[in-house]
């Protein structure tokens, strides 16, 4: 908030988001298969699209943060 009046005008205008942030970690959680059908990748990809968007619209929840793998697809074309 202090570095808003900081910012070049172009910035401003878009729109600047702050929020108040703890600096250390109050929860930690891991997600695993217990007997490893899932990949890390699965398992990531599963978080953030199921469990990542329930556990940010908890109110008190500023900011969620998953470490590991992300999930990502590469695909080549013809071009003719």
């Amino acid at each position: 908030a202090t570095a808003t009046g900081s910012l070049p005008a172009e910035v401003t205008k878009i729109g600047v988001t702050t929020m108040k942030r703890q600096s250390s970690m109050l929860k930690v959680f891991t997600l695993s298969s217990p007997d490893d059908s899932y990949d890390e990748n699965f398992l990531s990809n599963y978080l953030n699209i199921n469990i990542k968007p329930r556990i940010q619209r908890i109110q008190g929840v500023g900011e969620f943060f998953a470490l590991g793998g992300d999930y990502a697809m590469r695909i080549w074309m013809k071009p003719d």
